[in-house]
């Protein structure tokens, strides 16, 4: 279904998609602040419809996104858990090279295409120890792999080994699922609605009789 005719409530399904409460998105649509109001307004079925299709909008966009990006860059999850696995088991044997005297050294060009994908930083000093004569030259390797254990809970979880606590404790932002308004919210509204109109009541001047 297009926009609603009515801009007030186009502006009220706005609001609610984007995570307002339902007085709030009543407000920012220029109805009266009202939470009984706003409760049953958003009960109305063309409201209902339109946020489902506002909902169901924004999935496809974000879905069309995502399969454009995923052709354009060769994304498959095949190769993503291949990235992570290479991360994941990576050892710092696989860089290394020890000499007869038991010494060890960075010797990237050891590693293999797929152990380099672990490395993500590769540090080169070079300076000269000592003066004159006795001077040499010293050249000094350092790298910085991916994080192992960051890899390896990724891993886990796509494989279903445990589960993320975070997604146990999901606080669904939808209007649908607030509470109506209990009975003592309704009568206090009521009652500051009469309490406001009677503020409002001018007093008409007495009308004289005619003679």
């Amino acid at each position: 279904m297009p926009e609603l005719k009515n801009h007030r409530d186009e502006l009220f399904c706005q609001a609610l998609h984007k995570g307002k409460s339902a007085r709030d998105a009543a407000i920012e649509a220029g109805f009266k602040p009202s939470r009984r109001a706003a409760w049953r307004r958003g009960q109305r079925v063309v409201i209902r419809r339109r946020l489902d299709e506002l909902t169901g909008l924004h999935a496809k966009r974000e879905a069309a996104a995502i399969a454009r990006a995923a052709e354009a860059y060769a994304v498959t999850t095949d190769r993503i858990v291949g990235h992570l696995a290479r991360i994941a088991f990576a050892n710092i044997e696989d860089y290394l090279t020890v000499d007869s005297n038991g010494e060890p050294s960075i010797d990237i060009a050891k590693a293999t295409r797929d152990q380099k994908f672990a490395i993500t930083e590769v540090l080169l000093d070079q300076y000269m120890d000592g003066r004159g004569d006795d001077a040499r030259k010293v050249k000094r390797i350092r790298i910085k792999l991916a994080d192992k254990r960051a890899a390896l809970v990724d891993l886990g979880k796509h494989l279903g080994l445990f589960i993320d606590p975070a997604t146990l404790n999901i606080t669904q932002n939808n209007y649908f699922d607030e509470r109506p308004p209990t009975m003592d919210e309704w009568k206090k509204e009521l009652e500051l609605q009469a309490t406001e109109r009677t503020d409002r009541v001018v007093a008409l001047p007495r009308r004289t009789p005619s003679k």
